[in-house]
């Protein structure tokens, strides 16, 4: 990899090829959201494994997954978080029967996260036959339109003109005040946060694209829309901090007035608001940043695509919600992974590559798609989650996109624009060492007293042939184990141009 530019490494990382191979072989198994208690079809999750899905599976198997959440939807348009088959199919007397539709009520994104959901399967499929279909006497098309109507009447604040929710971390679907936290009551603090709102701009753009150029609701759709962009930059963009507040709260917010709620930055909430187009191109390099400084600051192995600082415990009732747990600050791939697609599309590729590896890592050496992980990079939640394969495989797909539509030749060598085997970071006592297995030439070093996390003063670090440093615990020489102590320097120290 010492010669090539970046398009090139990126082109011919092998790790990516066998993190999607991974992840289709998961999507062709099932269309659940995860093992376990995520047994249901989810539609948050399905909206984001189904162009994945797509690629492995016939169409009418993707269709037939997408058709309960149509005739289990409600008659004000509302649409459930999820459906499960209880009984087999030859026991089944009607499509709906022995059907689960539970529905949480403190998250506003079910509506809009099936209108994306159709968007994509007539976009793979090319089924625009499906938008006229009658579903339990009514047109998918005319369903459709009644689940954005419903997030507009039932969900828009007048005042503000924005979808409200209740008070959840970001785009979680546990509210503060109790346990489970999955109801409004009379105890909720209704809220406005971004997620919710990016969620249903990207859900009218993708309706009013299914519908022809003469079709009179389209441009209402388009108003909406606009309308919606304009009140998230007035009412949630922190313009002085760069960022969205986390909350905007109708009368009054659940947490003490000594807290300081707006100094924490929702990542995931901020990579579906670039996807809705929300943010310019400085200011998505600049929620980058900052995703990039959090990660610093909690010695996190990735960027979390959760939130940052994490709310104090105590502050949310359910006790799954302690500090860097869960939904409050635990490091979820699924999310992590949009952001590095939202990356690669808009043409920094660099930084999606950078911020792609760990991701990458974390699959191969666990051999399996978690749901989430703790700051000691420990896999947690449902395995088999086939939302995060769904982002893997759309973010791969960006990236070696990207790398593809980049001139011949273009950039910098891979290894000068970064620390490697070639030029290594300065004050870490390097020594050179050869491998008695492969015969190469290692270096080893050792962290010096001012180092940043996720190393600390006196670790060992490693770095090969490849490029690949790692850090440890113990003198060397590097075992297998210390392979999972990967560590991208570029992230923690200044880069060999800027010296």
């Amino acid at each position: 990899m010492l010669a090539l530019t970046l398009p090139q490494a990126i082109l011919s990382d092998s790790r990516l090829d066998v993190v999607e191979a991974k992840a289709k072989a998961l999507l062709r198994s099932g269309f659940s959201a995860g093992a376990g208690i995520y047994s249901p079809v989810f539609i948050r999750d399905y909206n984001t494994f189904l162009p994945a899905s797509c690629e492995v599976l016939p169409a009418r198997d993707i269709k037939a997954h997408l058709v309960p959440f149509l005739f289990l939807q409600t008659p004000d348009g509302g649409i459930g978080d999820a459906y499960e088959e209880t009984k087999p199919q030859q026991q089944k007397k009607t499509l709906l029967d022995g059907v689960v539709d539970p529905k949480g009520t403190v998250e506003s994104d079910q509506e809009s996260s099936l209108v994306q959901a159709v968007y994509k399967y007539i976009a793979c499929s090319g089924d625009r036959a499906f938008l006229n279909k009658k579903i339990g006497g009514m047109a998918v098309s005319d369903r459709l339109e009644s689940a954005l109507e419903f997030i507009r009447r039932e969900k828009l604040d007048a005042h503000f003109g924005l979808v409200t929710a209740g008070t959840t971390i970001d785009w979680g679907d546990v509210q503060a005040e109790d346990v489970p936290g999955a109801a409004l009551d009379a105890q909720s603090h209704v809220a406005i946060s971004i997620y919710a709102n990016a969620m249903y701009i990207i859900a009218l753009d993708d309706f009013a694209s299914l519908l022809s150029r003469g079709d009179v609701r389209r441009q209402g759709l388009l108003d909406l829309r606009d309308s919606i962009g304009a009140n998230v930059r007035r009412y949630l963009w922190d313009e002085k901090r760069q960022k969205f507040k986390p909350h905007v709260y109708l009368t009054s917010s659940p947490f003490p007035p000594s807290f300081d709620e707006n100094a924490i930055l929702y990542e995931g909430g901020t990579a579906v608001a670039i996807e809705a187009g929300l943010l310019s191109e400085p200011e998505i390099a600049q929620a980058n940043a900052q995703m990039l400084a959090a990660q610093r600051a909690s010695g996190a192995f990735s960027i979390s695509g959760s939130i940052s600082p994490p709310y104090p415990l105590g502050l949310f009732q359910h006790p799954l919600l302690c500090e860097f747990c869960y939904q409050n600050g635990g490091m979820w791939p699924w999310f992590a992974g949009r952001m590095v697609r939202q990356l690669a599309l808009h043409g920094k590729l660099r930084e999606a590559y950078d911020e792609m590896q760990p991701l990458l890592d974390q699959v191969i050496d666990n051999g399996d798609f978690f749901e989430w992980y703790t700051l000691a990079n420990k896999p947690s939640g449902a395995p088999n989650f086939r939302g995060g394969a769904g982002v893997f495989v759309q973010a791969i797909e960006s990236l070696r996109a990207a790398a593809k539509a980049s001139p011949e030749g273009a950039g910098q060598n891979f290894v000068t624009g970064s620390w490697s085997y070639a030029i290594l970071p300065p004050g870490f006592a390097w020594k050179q060492q050869k491998d008695p297995s492969s015969g190469d030439t290692v270096y080893y070093g050792t962290a010096p007293p001012d180092v940043q996390a996720p190393l600390s003063p006196g670790d060992t670090v490693y770095v090969g042939p490849d490029s690949a440093f790692y850090y440890f615990k113990h003198a060397p020489p590097i075992t297998p184990d210390d392979l999972k102590g990967r560590w991208v320097p570029l992230h923690t120290l200044p880069s060999p141009s800027a010296l």
